[in-house]
């Protein structure tokens, strides 16, 4: 008989031996000790407030960018970039030819120097003319004074005073001629002198008359010159003002030359990553007509994503877009270092998909996060108070139904169907199927049968109000 064959008729002695003592071949171990139930890991129910987080798949947008183009045409002289590279701000990037402009320039400042003699033979001109004033403004001022003192002479009176009394003499002395009492010598003496009073009054009277009539024209000649003269002097001024529009037109032109100089150097307008060159050296551009390259922002960096209607008219009642910061997680599974804060949400929904984006904006100084890549933003939904939440490890599917291990006081367990609600980082949200305070199995699942006992070894709890990796700032 072979060793084999020995062996197996031994063990088979054994088995009948074992069933007539009425053992199980199960409950016998060595030396006939049963076994002790298989150890899992075992945690409390529990009851809090927790805070349900969303993800959402985000693209990453500048901050800033810009087409590079040219304000002023010409010849494409140079470029200080390598494509691709990090460029700072008021770098420069490429250079015009600068000889057109730089010959407009001196063009411009010829004409302001004209001008500005212009400016100074126009102010001689009115110096010129405000003497010329002034002289003849004298002039009719002594012409009108020779005719008051004319007029103010006292030979008229004089003369008129000698007629006055020769008439009273004569008046006097006629009717007395008349009576015979006066000789008529006498009479005829005194009528003599009346005459001769009189014409030598006339005389005056018409020098004065003569004398008056040359001066109101030297008045006249001298109101004549004032007035050409202020004319002459309203005329320089108009040229002065005239020369200093000219002098005012060419700084603007000069101004102008020299800004379009300016634009022959073009810089960066903002820090950032500029792409590929769009025209070779030499080519000549048209002003405004092509993108020589494209630059972007790239700290910050916005994170656009979308959300349902339904849902951000919950997250806007609650302030909640607005209150908590937001996470990141890059598409390698690794979360980033900073966190998010909310920008903006779109001003209109999309109707073809019910959705409306939302802006959240990272800051980014190793530029790690690029423009047009993408990543899944981890944002704070709502907050649900007094849940009862268990670790997802503890959860299995029985005949399609969610269910968890429940182990009672004498450490038998028994499956139990549970209704799940939010997902909370690791863990669920029960909304029906458990009590506070009942134990679970939340680890060595594979090892319990239903109705099986085992031993519980406690995990440590842990806080369920944050994701994995996710802390708030």
């Amino acid at each position: 008989m072979s060793s084999k064959l020995a062996l197996s008729l031994a063990l088979i002695g054994l088995l009948i031996t074992g069933c007539g003592k009425g053992e199980t071949p199960a409950a016998a171990g060595p030396g006939g000790a049963a076994p002790p139930p298989p150890a899992v890991d075992v945690a409390s129910v529990k009851q809090e407030t927790v805070s349900v987080f969303r993800d959402y798949v985000a693209e990453f947008k500048p901050v800033q960018t810009v087409e590079i183009r040219t304000r002023v045409g010409g010849t494409l002289d140079s470029v200080h970039f390598a494509e691709g590279s990090m460029v700072q701000q008021g770098q420069v990037l490429f250079q015009i030819d600068p000889a057109p402009y730089e010959a407009d320039i001196k063009a411009a400042q010829a004409t302001l120097a004209q001008a500005e003699a212009g400016v100074s033979q126009a102010q001689g001109r009115v110096l010129e003319s405000q003497g010329a004033v002034g002289q003849a403004e004298a002039r009719l001022q002594k012409a009108r004074t020779q005719v008051n003192f004319q007029e103010s002479t006292a030979e008229l009176a004089r003369s008129q005073a000698t007629l006055d009394a020769a008439e009273r003499e004569v008046r006097r002395y006629q009717p007395l001629f008349s009576q015979g009492a006066v000789p008529g010598q006498q009479y005829d003496q005194a009528v003599d002198r009346r005459d001769v009073a009189r014409a030598e009054r006339d005389a005056v009277k018409a020098r004065l008359t003569n004398t008056r009539v040359n001066d109101q024209a030297d008045v006249g000649v001298a109101e004549a010159d004032v007035k050409s003269a202020r004319a002459n002097l309203q005329s320089a001024v108009a040229a002065v003002e005239a020369a200093r529009a000219q002098v005012l037109s060419a700084n603007n032109e000069l101004d102008r030359a020299q800004l379009y100089l300016s634009y022959t150097t073009i810089r960066a307008p903002f820090t950032g990553f500029i792409g590929r060159l769009n025209l070779d050296r030499g080519t000549m551009i048209v002003q405004g007509n092509a993108v020589l390259a494209t630059l972007n922002s790239a700290d910050p960096i916005y994170a656009d994503f979308s959300i349902a209607e339904k849902e951000y008219l919950d997250l806007k009642k609650r302030n909640a877009l607005a209150e908590y910061p937001f996470g990141l997680t890059l598409t390698d599974g690794e979360r980033y270092s900073d966190n998010g804060d909310f920008v903006l949400t779109e001003n209109n929904v999309d109707p073809s998909t019910g959705e409306l984006v939302v802006r959240a904006r990272f800051e980014n100084p190793s530029f790690l996060l690029k423009p047009g890549g993408f990543g899944r933003v981890t944002m704070k939904n709502h907050e649900v108070e007094d849940a009862i939440v268990i670790p997802q490890a503890a959860v299995f599917a029985n005949q399609s139904l969610q269910s968890v291990y429940v182990v009672g006081n004498d450490q038998t367990v028994e499956p139990r169907k549970v209704e799940l609600g939010d997902r909370v980082g690791d863990q669920f949200v029960v909304r029906d199927g458990l009590k506070v305070g009942e134990t679970i199995v939340v680890g060595g699942l594979q090892k319990v049968r239903p109705g099986s006992k085992v031993t519980p070894e406690p995990v440590k709890e842990k806080s369920a109000d944050l994701p994995p990796d996710q802390s708030r700032t």
